[in-house]
């Protein structure tokens, strides 16, 4: 019956599908093979790309591409593109060791999972695994743990086969397991089927292959059950769709994935229920369509859906083609809506171009479909569309009436709201459980609690299903009210409704947090704790699930605010003990830990959730996350060799992102990834790759005011007013969600047009006034519900702060401490740390700073400070959040100055700073001048000072002196080859001599003399071959053009970047401890036994010889370039760097290093155009 209804399809089994050669050629796959109908495989050509999240077949270089790997990956990375000696070393351990204990079988398994995971993303690595498995298997059986080794390897081959099926590497499949499957005669399993069926193979030349025999057998076997044949089917076109998409996309592959729609549709026929996707409840194929869906290229969309249209009008009739497409819009809402809207309009021109009966190509899901995407992306678009596009409405019962509803609470026309759900009673079966969901938070928002309640039983009376809006406004209404005991009682009755199958069971999961909202508001931490532990353990017992990655994303958001690494990790040990990761989870706990200034724990647990996922390293969202903290964690960097471990992650998911396929942003937490790499961008000063990832951005309709925040705030600090303005008009004008993140920017710039047009202010207040309206800060009535109080709360006080700073307190002061009341009662007493902060600047602002006021808040953070202490979880000296330190040490320089501590003050004082408290340099250079000039009153204090300097502020200095030399060295290699080039020793010393004297530079004969030993050759090139691969400074080009070298050697490139002692500090300190060790000589020795580091820097020349030369470099600078009127935006390196090019820039000695030139090189006689970036 099957073969008879293949045939009737016209399906040949042995060559479904295949085109003629001339059809090939049409196509543009002149170059196509395929083997004859003995064979039963054919291929069509794919550039050899990978199913990795990036596109190394684009990677700029082989040492980008192996710079990421880190923590756990760190061997297999090495033996991948490293170390040879230890790789060898590595195979010959397993090809040779006699025997093996079940440690070293654990461990070599381990490694072996290692590499697999790394494979998923990294398929370079498919040369080293081939060796291993060859070293393991392919080796005398000396022992019986030899055979464990073998057997363990094999056992745990799962991971490693769908590796081989998601890359399309057959072939190694074949090569490396087949045989040892067959030598240990273990029985095949699912995995092993798999890949048997599809034998997908992809070479470079030949392009990918898949035997079409065997998946149409499979697809035809009637033991086999559906389910199984739909998950074949989207593995087979999902995996070759991944494969065929790239950065640039050529005919070949357009046509490529066209005929990878055609062979979809013809497979899907075989097995579905004629036209499958006539039913919009047929999910099955979702992952597929959402692939579909999204335009392959700059391919227009027009030209992508007609192609499509023919293929389907091949198996289906013309009516049923344009139903694919309405199947293709439903899984686009959420990913991509601005398609769904397209789309739309796209069939709706349809039908005048081809003179086809509306009916035919536009149905009711059609509109429903696009009025979802309109609330998602341009609300403004909706009832018009609805309007005009009667003939579409799906009736009382159908889903767009809610849609109507939805509108009429999002723009907050209540009376439309109204009058719309009084309409519907009498009409069948309305109001339907939707309509009431959606009435009834439009009550909660208004606080109507009386009609909320006659609503809902208005609909237990009727009988209605329950849904999460429902249940969701009815939870809230009693949250505003304080009343836990009814916020359970409301999520047990939906629980209790879920488990009976009378409620969606997503949707339990989605309600959860609200359980958690006023335990947290009050700051009880210990029953939020509770809770999850109470319902996970139900979880277990019962099955039913009840909590989501969500929830636990917003308990460390919560932990953060408090702030507390105690609950963070109460709540890890609660979701390792039930198994509840997920990839939400570990972008919450990666963003709590890189908000609290755990860097190198978030960067630890990055690693570990590529690990985890899914497909490992297979998520943008943790991608986006791990970007964030090595961002974050580099600007906090406290020495050059973390600074530059951060740049060489930033610069692997920047440089691969750049030149991957854009359509990884639509992925979540693509709009987090991509509004990152632009900020990026902008700090390196590559304006034209920011400029070009911007556009694309908007090409790809990514609609988030995060991918705007950059070029706002750029524009803020060149106080170009007009064009934020400018901006912000772009963005209303594409109906972006605008919050305080983004006002900020705006008041910023009315603020300062307001200033200018002597205007008072007014327009400015008014704008502050209606945003606080947007967020309910004066009337619910008009909060918009898309924005959240909690989560833009800093943005916002932030914002008013600006205000009141400019506005000044006598016309702020009445809007401010509106404000700050408002907060309050809606957030309760117990704010978030950084609000409390901002509100406090925000009070001396208004009120001026008093002694009273300044010891309270002072008391406060120092309680603050005491309690993260005493709760830190972690056996090590505690790392604090940089805005309480900061803070912290702001008041603590203020207190000082205006009270007299006593000694107990004096010492708690010392205690915290040794405790991991870490000030500002200037906070340092005050507290610690304040206890040197007191050794008079306790001598012990010098003994403090000394450690708290080691342990925090010396290394910057010693990092600095560090970058000094070794910049040196480099400038003497340079000095040397413009010797060796140009022969006018003596006046090349002259040209060069503000630089010589800052690099401490005497004379020709010195040069040459202290390279002599050095048998440097290669301008100490990196392994790619770029210049001065330094430690503290690298250069990172392959080539040096004049201008290049001028800006490298600039000495201010050379100052300090983290935390250091100053000149200050260090000369007190120097005199102190003359003064207090003259004769005692014992005293003197036990310093620099217990802080080496300090007392050598600061008893020996080390510590006076770089302030001399930047002194005369610096007196140079200003000679020639006084600061005058120049504003804060002209820094000491911008200037530097102007004097240096104006003596030097046209010199008639000019350094130009070729990329290929060492130091015996003929220099060129002009300049390079561009320098290689590696």
């Amino acid at each position: 019956m099957i073969r008879q209804f293949a045939r009737d399809l016209h399906i040949n089994l042995r060559k479904c599908h295949l085109p003629s050669t001339s059809t090939l050629q049409s196509y543009g796959f002149a170059s196509l093979y395929y083997q004859g109908f003995k064979s039963s495989k054919y291929s069509f050509t794919i550039p050899y790309r990978s199913y990795a999240t990036f596109d190394y077949t684009r990677a700029p270089s082989k040492e980008l591409v192996a710079s990421f790997f880190d923590h756990q990956y760190v061997k297999i990375n090495n033996w991948i593109f490293k170390d040879d000696q230890h790789r060898q070393s590595f195979l010959n351990y397993l090809r040779n060791q006699s025997s093996f204990s079940k440690d070293e079988i654990k461990e070599v398994v381990e490694l072996h999972g290692r590499l697999v995971e790394v494979l998923n993303e990294l398929q370079i690595g498919f040369q080293f695994l081939e060796k291993m498995w060859d070293a393991i298997f392919n080796r005398v059986v000396t022992d019986e743990s030899v055979t464990a080794l073998q057997k363990a390897i094999i056992e745990e081959r799962d991971p490693l086969t769908n590796v081989f099926i998601r890359s399309a590497r057959y072939d190694l499949y074949k090569k490396i397991i087949t045989p040892r499957l067959n030598h240990s005669q273990m029985s095949i399993n699912k995995s092993d089927e798999l890949i048997e069926i599809i034998q997908l193979q992809s070479d470079k030349n030949a392009g990918i292959t898949f035997n079409s025999k065997n998946i149409e057998n499979y697809l035809l076997n009637e033991n086999k059950n559906l389910i199984s044949k739909q998950q074949l089917i989207t593995l087979i076109i999902c995996t070759s769709l991944k494969l065929n998409r790239g950065l640039q996309y050529t005919e070949r592959d357009y046509t490529t994935q066209l005929y990878l729609i055609e062979n979809f549709m013809a497979w899907t026929k075989m097995i579905e229920n004629n036209e499958w996707f006539c039913n919009p409840d047929a999910t099955q194929y979702d992952e597929v369509l959402k692939l579909i869906g999204i335009p392959p290229g700059d391919y227009r969309i027009e030209k992508y859906l007609q192609d499509i249209l023919k293929l389907v009008e091949q198996e289906y009739q013309t009516k049923n083609s344009y139903i694919f497409i309405t199947s293709i819009m439903r899984t686009l809402v959420d990913k991509a809506p601005h398609l769904t809207y397209k789309y739309f309009y796209f069939k709706d021109a349809q039908i005048r171009q081809r003179s086809l009966n509306r009916s035919n190509v536009l149905i009711q899901d059609d509109l429903t479909y696009t009025m979802q995407a309109c609330l998602k992306f341009d609300s403004q678009k909706l009832f018009d569309l609805y309007k005009n596009n009667q003939d579409l409405h799906d009736g009382d019962e159908g889903g767009q009436e809610s849609l109507i509803l939805e509108l009429s609470k999002v723009t907050k026309d209540w009376n439309a709201l109204q009058k719309n759900f009084e309409n519907m009673y009498g009409r069948g079966n309305l109001p339907l459980t939707v309509h009431y969901g959606i009435a009834m938070q439009a009550l909660n928002t208004l606080r109507a609690d009386e009609e909320l309640g006659r609503l809902y039983d208005q609909l237990q009376k009727r009988g209605l299903h329950l849904n999460s809006t429902v249940m969701d406004a009815l939870i809230r209404s009693k949250i505003r009210l304080l009343d836990q005991k009814k916020v359970v009682e409301l999520f047990e009755v939906y629980a209790k409704m879920s488990s009976q199958g009378k409620a969606d069971p997503k949707s339990v999961q989605k309600l959860f947090p609200l359980i958690l909202k006023i335990p947290m508001r009050n700051r009880e931490t210990s029953v939020v704790l509770d809770y999850l532990k109470q319902y996970l353990q139900r979880e277990k017992e019962t099955r039913q699930i009840f909590i989501d990655g969500s929830t636990f994303q917003k308990v460390m958001q919560y932990a953060v605010g408090i702030p507390s690494l105690k609950t963070i990790e109460a709540t890890k040990a609660l979701v390792e003990e039930y198994g509840k990761q997920s990839t939400e989870y570990y972008a919450g706990l990666i963003s709590a830990y890189s908000n609290l200034d755990q860097f190198e724990r978030a960067d630890n647990m990055a690693y570990e959730a590529h690990r985890k996922s899914k497909i490992p390293f297979g998520e943008i969202q943790i991608w986006a996350s791990q970007l964030k903290n090595n961002m974050r964690w580099k600007l906090r960097s406290p020495d050059t060799i973390t600074s530059q471990y951060n740049e060489i992650k930033i610069n692997f998911i920047t440089k691969m992102s750049f030149c991957s396929a854009f359509q990884i942003f639509y992925d979540q937490g693509g709009i987090s990834l991509i509004s990152d790499i632009i900020q990026n961008l902008h700090n390196h000063g590559k304006l034209k790759q920011e400029l070009t990832i911007f556009r694309r951005s908007k090409i790809l309709q990514l609609r988030d005011e995060r991918i705007y925040t950059t070029r706002l705030d750029f524009w803020r600090r060149k106080f170009e007013w007009h064009e934020i303005l400018k901006e912000f008009d772009e963005m209303n004008g594409k109906n972006i969600l605008i919050t305080a993140r983004t006002y900020r920017f705006v008041l910023a710039a009315v603020l300062n047009l307001d200033a200018k047009s002597g205007s008072n202010f007014d327009n400015s207040t008014d704008m502050l006034k209606q945003v606080l309206r947007f967020y309910g800060l004066s009337s619910d009535s008009t909060k918009n519900d898309r924005l959240s109080l909690e989560d833009d709360i800093l943005y916002l006080a932030r914002m008013v702060i600006d205000f009141v700073d400019i506005v000044g307190p006598e016309q702020s002061s009445s809007l401010y401490l509106n404000f700050v009341k408002q907060i309050y009662d809606k957030l309760g007493k117990n704010l978030d740390f950084r609000l409390s902060l901002i509100l406090y600047e925000g009070l001396v602002k208004i009120f001026n700073e008093d002694k009273i006021t300044m010891t309270k808040e002072f008391h406060r953070l120092r309680e603050l400070v005491d309690s993260y202490i005493k709760d830190y979880p972690f056996k090590e000296v505690p790392i604090f959040p940089y805005r309480v330190t900061r803070y912290y040490g702001d008041m603590l320089v203020s207190w000082l100055k205006s009270h007299t501590p006593t000694r107990a003050d004096e010492l708690k004082i010392l205690r915290v700073l040794q405790s991991g408290v870490k000030l500002e340099t200037d906070q340092y250079t005050s507290v610690l001048k304040y206890f040197l000039e007191k050794l008079d009153d306790d001598e012990d204090y010098l003994d403090q000072v000394l450690k708290i300097m080691e342990d925090n502020l010396i290394h910057g200095n010693l990092d600095e002196y560090r970058s000094y030399l070794e910049k040196q060295l480099c400038y003497k290699i340079c000095l040397k080859y413009l010797m060796d080039n140009y022969g006018d020793e003596d006046a090349i010393f002259t040209s060069y001599q503000i630089l010589n004297n800052f690099y401490d530079i005497n004379g020709p004969d010195q040069v040459r003399e202290n390279l002599k030993s050095t048998n440097i050759t290669n301008f100490l090139r990196s392994s790619s071959g770029r210049l001065f691969n330094i430690k503290t400074n690298p250069y990172g080009f392959k080539s040096m053009s004049h201008h290049k070298f001028l800006d490298y050697f600039n000495p201010e490139h050379i100052a300090q970047k983290g935390l250091f002692a100053s000149n200050d500090l260090i000369l007190l300190l120097r005199i102190q401890i003359l003064k207090y060790c003259q004769n005692d000589k014992d005293k003197l020795r036990t310093y620099f036994k217990k802080h080496p580091k300090t007392m050598k820097f600061v008893m020996t020349e080390k510590s006076t010889i770089l302030p001399s030369k930047f002194k005369g470099f610096r007196s140079i600078i200003d000679d020639i370039s006084p600061l005058g009127n120049l504003n804060w935006k002209q820094n000491r390196i911008a200037r530097a760097s102007r004097v240096l090019k104006s003596l030097l820039l046209d010199t008639k000695y000019q350094m130009f290093i070729t990329a290929d030139a060492n130091q015996s090189t003929p220099m060129l006689t002009k300049s390079p155009k561009h320098d290689f970036y590696e």
